[in-house]
């Protein structure tokens, strides 16, 4: 299983292209795991809000920005020319 992406904070993009909308646009998260039959599925815990409480979903990778801890928001493509 893939575990590259375990324990890393994430902010949820306001512009998916989901049917139905977007899911839990501008919430942040860390990731919990990847799925075990794509790793491309992530699933995320959510940080609770005022109106929302914490809860564990799944998200595509393209639909979340990684937080460096430093340096702000950094999108996968900045990683992976990082690596």
């Amino acid at each position: 299983m893939n575990t590259e992406h375990a324990g890393k904070k994430v902010i949820v993009k306001k512009n998916q292209t989901r049917i139905g909308g977007a899911k839990y646009p501008g919430r942040t998260g860390v990731v919990i795991r990847a799925n075990s039959c794509d790793a491309n599925l992530l699933h995320v815990k959510l940080d609770p809000t005022a109106s929302a409480k914490e809860t564990v979903t799944t998200f595509w990778l393209k639909e979340l920005e990684f937080v460096d801890s430093e340096e702000g928001p950094a999108t996968m493509a900045q990683e992976a020319e990082s690596a």
